[in-house]
């Protein structure tokens, strides 16, 4: 397994709570949250306190370096009340004081939203603002300084009170995939999806450049020649009262929409002095429903004398320029990196939240290099995060085999494709193989039994004569056969009876 970073919070921690006063009021616990559903032996980071600030962190045992190595993250996240508002994402942190001189070294004991990081993802909900950040700090190769590049078009969060997976991964050929329980819900080009690009553009607006005064950027002008034609009506409106329409039978011009319920009767028990004089409750009056009430007004249609207000017809502008636009200069910012997913070596793991749900749980952080990655991360998940949703599943809910064919399926496409196939021409096969010892022109069976004689002669020919005669012989056959038995059984009935053998 290549595995850079496992940790289960089975074994004892090496996270450690920042003591920056921000955070003093937020609350870690390892263990389980009461009243939910838990795998044997199970232990998970708890974020605890709602509306507080949290911060924990922990080293890595050595720096991570994506440079020439695909890169797989990977952990759960269950929010035990339906997540509203905060955010439940990673950092992976810069431990380095070379890399930002303007920090010290990295130390959990000060780890803070100021801390400098390189990667950030992981899920984060407020109000409408729902998204999965997928989030790298780059490097100018020019000035060193480090810009934010995100994610265009993140993938949304699950908004249930169950532990989802969440993947992301980084390979060599500058692609990524940002994975929701085994699902790909983004994927692409590391040099493509994010904004701002990681490469600036070649060429940038002149900013001393601006539209000359007589610059012409209209295409087209009203056409100077033409004139409205005298039989064009600007007065006639586009609607009309349909001439041909008459008001309902029935109408009611003076109706009420509601009259009193003329089915309601007076309860038995009502006392007009302590409660007043009754009214019948009032339903929607029949004749309004069925028929109309209030003023009648015919339907409109259109008109078809309306023409609207007359306009002068388009041409061609004789002096239009084209659209205007600044010349191009060289960008003094411009660079090329061919390779963003060499990030920085990263040395630490942090979580610095916020949130208004409480008990908010982490677990099973997984971390692969190398080659091996991907498919490392998915063995990984298979053993710790599978188990737990079938466990989860609502009463009804078969997560166990859902679950795992999702998972399955989107992990194993290939060899699951291979293995369709090869079922699928076996039993072509063994549907078109004939009977061993038969071949096409093999004679057709001799029936055995004398059913089958007789049925066969009935079949062949009913007209032949012989062959009836033969069938009925076969008949008398059987019909002896028969009594024959049943004698037989007669003598055996009655030997049972008198006690003789």
């Amino acid at each position: 397994m290549a595995a850079f970073y496992v940790e289960t919070f089975t074994a004892p921690s090496t996270w450690v709570s920042s003591s920056d006063p921000k955070y003093s009021a937020g609350q870690w616990d390892f263990g389980t949250v009461e009243g939910t559903r838990n795998l044997p032996g199970e232990q998970t980071l708890i974020m605890r306190k709602a509306a507080k600030h949290h911060a924990i962190s922990t080293l890595f045992s050595g720096p991570l370096d994506p440079a020439n190595q695909n890169i797989v993250i990977q952990y759960e996240v269950r929010f035990n009340t339906p997540l509203e508002c905060g955010g439940a994402y990673i950092k992976l942190l810069h431990t380095a004081a070379e890399v930002q001189p303007t920090h010290a070294p990295f130390a959990s004991e000060s780890f803070s939203n100021e801390t400098p990081y390189v990667i950030m993802f992981g899920p984060d909900k407020c109000g409408d603002n729902n998204k999965v950040h997928f989030i790298f700090r780059h490097k100018n190769p020019l000035t060193g300084a480090f810009e934010e590049k995100h994610l265009k078009t993140p993938p949304r969060v699950p908004l249930d009170k169950k532990s989802h997976l969440y993947t992301l991964v980084l390979r060599t050929d500058e692609t990524y995939d940002v994975m929701v329980d085994g699902v790909v819900k983004a994927g692409g080009s590391l040099l493509e999806d994010f904004t701002p690009a990681v490469n600036p553009p070649a060429e940038i607006d002149d900013p001393t450049d601006s539209k000359p005064a007589d610059w012409v950027d209209a295409a087209t002008i009203p056409d100077p020649a033409a004139s409205k034609p005298e039989d064009w009506d600007e007065s006639q409106p586009a609607l009309i009262p349909d001439p041909a329409a008459l008001k309902p039978d029935g109408w009611q011009d003076d109706g009420l929409l509601m009259i009193p319920d003329p089915s309601a009767l007076q309860p038995a028990d009502w006392n007009v002095e302590e409660d007043g004089d009754w009214e019948a409750p009032s339903i929607k009056n029949p004749v309004c429903v069925q028929v109309g009430c209030g003023k009648w007004s015919p339907p409109m249609l259109s008109n078809p004398l309306y023409k609207g207000k007359w306009e002068h017809p388009k041409i061609p502008n004789p002096a239009y320029k084209g659209v205007w636009a600044p010349r191009k200069l060289p960008n003094p910012d411009f660079y090329v990196d061919s390779a963003p997913h060499a990030l920085t070596p990263m040395g630490a793991l942090g979580l610095e939240l916020w949130t208004m749900q409480p008990d908010a749980q982490f677990d099973n952080f997984f971390i692969s290099v190398g080659s091996d990655s991907e498919a490392a991360a998915k063995r990984f998940a298979d053993e710790t995060w599978l188990p737990k949703k079938s466990l989860e599943a609502e009463p009804g809910e078969d997560a166990s085999l859902v679950d795992q064919i999702t998972f399955q399926v989107t992990q194993n496409a290939v060899p699951l494709a291979v293995f369709v196939c090869v079922l699928f021409t076996l039993l072509a096969f063994l549907c078109l193989r004939k009977p061993k010892g038969e071949s096409a022109n093999a004679p057709e069976r001799i029936p055995r039994s004398r059913q089958e004689k007789k049925a066969t002669v009935n079949k062949q020919d009913n007209g032949d004569s012989n062959k009836r005669k033969e069938a009925e012989k076969l008949a008398r056959e059987e019909s002896s056969q028969d009594d024959e038995v049943d004698t037989s059984a007669e003598q055996d009935t009655l030997r049972k009876r008198t006690g003789k053998n």
